[in-house]
This record gives C-alpha cells, structure tokens and sequence, in this order.
C-alpha cells in the first residue's frame, strides 16, 4: 500500500497532514524583502556585527527605530533587524553575523536596483541617460 494515499472515505492520510503542515510552516520562514531604508541600516548593522563594536550596534539600534517611528520600515523589517541585534547583544555575534548575511543574501533586486545598476553600465561605457 501507498504510504501517501487516499482512504476509501476520500480523506488524505495522516502523513499527507504533516507533510503539508511542514510546507506551509516553511513557507513562513522566509527572508522578508526589505525596502531601501532597511536595506542601508542592514549594511550598517553587518558592518557593527562585524566589527563585534558595542557602540555602533546601539547606534545602529537607534537610527532603526527612529526610521520604524517615522513608518520607513514595516513590523516585519524591524523585527528581523532588531533580530540580529538581539543575537549580537546575547554575546553570539558569529550568529549574528550569519543572520545578517542571511537577511542580505536572501534580497531580491527591486526595479529601484536594476535601474541604478543600468545607470552605472551607461556611465562605464560612455552613454548618457535616455529620456
């Protein structure tokens, strides 16, 4: 018999339940797209984490906030930066510094990026900007 099958009653199985319970639970897991704002405090923060320096974490901590205070940056891009605050503060900064990579790594270009990326090829090879 199938390990994965329909019962007699049209009902999935109970591993087909876990399955997709594990699926939908890591779909929940993934790296939030952070704007631009969050995306210049990330390099910060990675430089702070970094360079295990207390006082640029606290600074980095306060310019976060008050960019979240003046709604710059979504509940989900705060917590995950304030995250990899937490981590460095509880003294396990090489994780720190992996989830700040992780965050980074996992960004996707924004039509923001792709457009200053042209900009900068133009500028290699001579071209001036289109209208």
């Amino acid at each position: 018999m199938d390990k994965f099958s329909i019962s007699p009653h049209g009902m999935l199985c109970p591993q087909c339940y876990v399955l997709c319970g594990l699926l939908l639970l890591s779909g929940c897991q993934r790296t939030p797209q952070l704007g631009s704002d969050s995306r210049e405090l990330l390099q910060r923060l990675q430089t702070a984490v970094s360079a295990k320096n207390t006082a640029w974490l606290d600074a980095c901590e306060d310019q976060i906030l008050a960019t979240h205070n003046r709604s710059a940056i979504p509940d989900r891009e705060l917590k995950a930066l304030i995250s990899v605050i937490d981590r460095a503060r509880s003294g396990d900064w090489k994780q720190a510094q992996v989830e700040s990579f992780k965050l980074s790594e996992g960004q996707t270009a924004t039509a923001e990026d792709r457009e200053r990326l042209k900009e900068r090829s133009r500028k290699k090879r001579g071209e001036k900007k289109s209208a």
